[in-house]
């Protein structure tokens, strides 16, 4: 089988770490709206578990696609990487939690999302239409820069919007991984797909 079948193979079966990711966009985007009397270090511990726990399923899925295609982008491990970073950052140190968590988020928000776009355009032609990655990618720069914009807002203006950008992540992100999941109706490879 050619690399580019065995990387659809491997993104079809790894759907659901796709989906994962966007399930936890989700829960962070709800408990951010609806968990009341949030502090901003509970902010903060939320934003780093996203963070590292998105950052270990996106280093997988980039590993995954680097062993397939030698020839394709780092984006999606960097990405991975970066977002650990973060995640350690914000939990190890609580004392410039306060000054600096919104560039924190912001910082975050245009990298990856900046590496969520060369993603997309690296793997369209190899893959399936990436435009679900893309526009999660688009819609996280301009959160970060919204950010970056105001860092002076509020923190129920901050959380709404904050819980507002992670709710649309994790929609995305979920109808990519079902977009991605339904591959295996029009590539049919009996060996594979009929054991998913």
């Amino acid at each position: 089988m050619d690399p580019t079948s065995n990387l659809i193979n491997e993104v079809v079966r790894n759907w659901w770490i796709t989906a994962l990711r966007g399930i936890l966009a989700i829960i962070f985007g709800l408990a951010a709206f609806f968990i009341p009397h949030f502090t901003l270090f509970l902010l903060a511990y939320l934003f780093a578990s996203f963070c590292l726990l998105d950052g270990i399923f996106t280093i997988f899925m980039g590993f995954q696609t680097r062993r397939l295609l030698q020839h394709t982008t780092w984006a999606p491990i960097l990405e991975g990487l970066f977002s650990i970073i973060i995640g350690l950052i914000v939990l190890l140190s609580p004392t410039i939690l306060a000054a600096f968590l919104v560039y924190f988020i912001a910082g975050w928000a245009i990298v990856a999302g900046a590496l969520k776009i060369v993603t997309a355009f690296r793997q369209k032609e190899q893959i399936a239409p990436e435009w679900p990655l893309a526009l999660v990618g688009l819609i996280s720069i301009i959160f970060g820069i919204i950010l970056c914009l105001r860092p002076r807002l509020g923190l129920y203006t901050v959380l709404w919007i904050v819980g507002t950008f992670a709710l649309v992540i994790g929609v995305a992100l979920l109808f990519q991984a079902f977009q991605t999941h339904a591959l295996k109706k029009s590539y049919h490879p009996p060996e594979f797909f009929d054991s998913i």
